[in-house]
């Protein structure tokens, strides 16, 4: 092989591996999110068989800029105690722009940080999104 052909056949390599790359970074994305995911972050793998905590209802004021508007909703949410200690902190976790899961209530970082520091964690479901729903 002559010089100028291995020099084009280095160029087109590099050409295909610059490509390649350029295309592989860019997320696929459905509806404006990454596909099959739940929200931006999915699901945290549970390593274990744990009983997960059942889901909980509450009544939400449509707004709290109109005292006038009494409308309400119902929001989902669910609660873990199981680290709590008297005196201990309570951690809330606002659902992103996706159904919520209970798994983040029994796996995560925050429920490492919940053991650590004796905490009462809260999830509330965003809502629009899941079964939550204010209209």
């Amino acid at each position: 092989m002559g010089m100028n052909m291995i020099k084009h056949l280095v160029n087109i390599v590099l050409l295909g591996f610059l490509v390649h790359e350029g295309f592989a970074t860019i997320p696929r994305f459905f509806r404006g999110r990454p596909r099959g995911r739940e929200g931006m972050l999915g699901s945290p793998n549970v390593k274990h068989m744990v009983k997960l905590p059942g889901e909980q209802w509450f009544t939400q004021r449509l707004t709290h800029f109109n005292d006038a508007n009494k409308a309400t909703w119902q929001q989902r949410y669910w609660y873990n105690s199981t680290y709590w200690k008297l005196g201990g902190p309570v951690f809330i976790m606002i659902g992103g722009e996706g159904e919520a899961n209970p798994t983040w209530m029994v796996e995560g970082t925050w429920i490492k940080y919940a053991q650590e520091f004796g905490a009462f964690t809260f999830m509330l479901e965003h809502r629009f999104y899941g079964h939550s729903h204010p209209t």
